[in-house]
């Protein structure tokens, strides 16, 4: 049964001109790429036939980002942090932040060269300049 209030195709589509600013496309409907749902079972529930490793979604009821991996030979949901400055230049780190090396700045290497993991503590600012 066809979709309300769509076109099939069976090729590729594009615009009428290379001026048409309107879009071709729903994500909701695209293989892999970057999406918008509302909820954990609207990601989860993803076709298998438009899922594609390396996609993200944006699900709008935890305001987070997750991404599909293949983990053990099959593909898996991982959440992903996107660090956003604030207007002046600093990303607010709430909990903790674990480093697997270190972290190189302006002031010197925080953390170990050698260590697999370092607690460089929670709280934290990270000041990002002109970003």
């Amino acid at each position: 049964m066809a979709i309300q209030n769509t076109t099939t195709v069976a090729a590729p589509i594009a615009p009428s001109s290379d001026a048409d600013t309107y879009p071709v496309t729903d994500p909701k409907y695209g293989l892999g790429g970057l999406r918008t749902v509302e909820t954990e079972n609207e990601r989860t529930t993803i076709s298998e036939e438009r899922k594609q490793e390396g996609m993200i979604v944006y699900q709008t009821s935890d305001k987070k980002y997750y991404m599909l991996i293949s983990e053990n030979d099959q593909l898996v949901w991982k959440e992903i942090l996107i660090l956003i400055p604030d207007g002046e230049g600093n990303i607010n780190i709430q909990g903790n932040l674990i480093v697997s090396g270190y972290i190189e700045t302006d002031t010197g290497i925080k953390g170990n060269e050698d260590a697999e993991q370092e607690y460089l503590g929670n709280g934290m600012v990270m000041d990002c300049g002109d970003y």
